[in-house]
C-alpha cells in the first residue's frame, strides 16, 4: 500500500492502445486514491509500468491486501489494546477477588493468541508488500519476544509463593509486562500512522486507550488509599503466644 505517495499505472485498452495515468494515494479506501494528481513527471519515456515515489510501501494495493491490513490492525488492537491490558489490571487491582488469577490468565492467553495471529498476518503482509517501516516491525518483534518470555517463565520458572526469590520474580514479571504493554500501544499508533488509517480508527483506539488509562489511574488511587488505611504493626511488636 503506497500511502502518501505518487504512482503511475498503465494498461492496454481493448483496441490495443496503451494508456498511463498518475494517482496520488492518501489512504486505503478508493476515495483516497486521487487520479491525475502526484509528483511524478509524465514524459515520452514513461511506458506501461508502475513507479512509486517516497513511500514506505512498494506495491500497488489490492482488495486482499486491504482486508489483510485491516485484519492485522484489528487483531493488534484487540490483543495489545484490550485483552492484555485488562489481564494486567486484574492482576494489579483485583487480587482480593477469589477468581482474579483465572481472569488474569484467561485474558492474557486470549490477548497473546490474538497478538500472535496479528504478527503472523503482519509477516505475510511484509512478504507481499515489502514495506519500509523498520520502527513498526522492530517493535512488533520486541513485544512478541517479551510476551513469549512472560508466558514461558510464568508457567515454568515462577518460584513458589514461599520462596525468597518470589518478590524479585514479581518485580520482573510486572515491569516486563508493563514495558510490553507500553510498546504494544506505541506500535498500534505507529501502525495506524503508516497505514494511513482514517479518523474512525483513531477515535476508536483513542477511546479504548483513554478509558484504560483512566481506569488504571482511578484503581491505583483507590489501591494506595486502601494501603494507607491498613493498620501496621511496629517492628518490635510482641505477639501473644498464649
Amino acid at each position: 500500500m503506497m500511502i502518501n505517495s505518487s504512482c503511475m499505472a498503465g494498461w492496454v485498452t481493448p483496441a490495443g492502445h496503451g494508456k498511463i495515468k498518475q494517482y496520488y494515494v492518501e489512504g486505503f479506501t478508493p476515495s483516497k486514491v486521487i487520479p491525475d494528481k502526484g509528483e511524478l513527471p509524465l514524459t515520452s519515456t514513461s511506458h506501461l509500468s508502475s513507479r512509486c515515489h517516497s513511500s514506505p510501501f512498494a506495491v500497488t494495493a489490492t482488495p486482499n491486501n486491504y482486508i489483510s491490513s485491516k485484519t492485522h490492525g484489528v487483531l493488534g488492537i484487540l490483543g495489545w489494546g484490550l485483552f492484555l491490558p485488562f489481564g494486567a489490571i486484574f492482576a494489579r487491582y483485583f487480587r482480593s477477588q477469589p477468581l482474579w488469577y483465572c481472569f488474569h490468565v484467561s485474558a492474557q492467553f486470549i490477548g497473546f493468541i490474538l497478538g500472535l495471529a496479528g504478527v503472523v498476518l503482519g509477516i505475510q503482509l511484509n512478504n507481499k508488500l515489502q514495506p519500509d517501516i523498520p520502527g513498526h516491525q522492530g517493535i512488533g518483534i520486541l513485544i512478541l519476544v517479551l510476551s513469549i518470555l512472560q508466558f514461558v517463565l510464568a508457567f515454568f520458572v515462577r518460584p513458589d509463593i514461599d520462596s525468597k526469590y518470589r518478590k524479585y520474580w514479581n518485580y520482573y514479571h510486572s515491569w516486563v509486562g508493563r514495558t510490553a504493554l507500553f510498546f504494544g500501544a506505541l506500535n498500534i499508533v505507529l501502525g495506524m500512522h503508516y497505514a494511513g488509517a482514517g479518523q474512525g480508527w483513531k477515535i476508536r483506539y483513542g477511546f479504548i486507550l483513554a478509558s484504560t488509562m483512566l481506569a488504571c489511574i482511578i484503581l491505583e488511587m483507590l489501591l494506595r488509599l486502601k494501603k494507607l488505611d491498613e493498620p501496621t504493626l511496629p517492628s518490635n511488636y510482641a505477639m501473644n503466644t498464649i
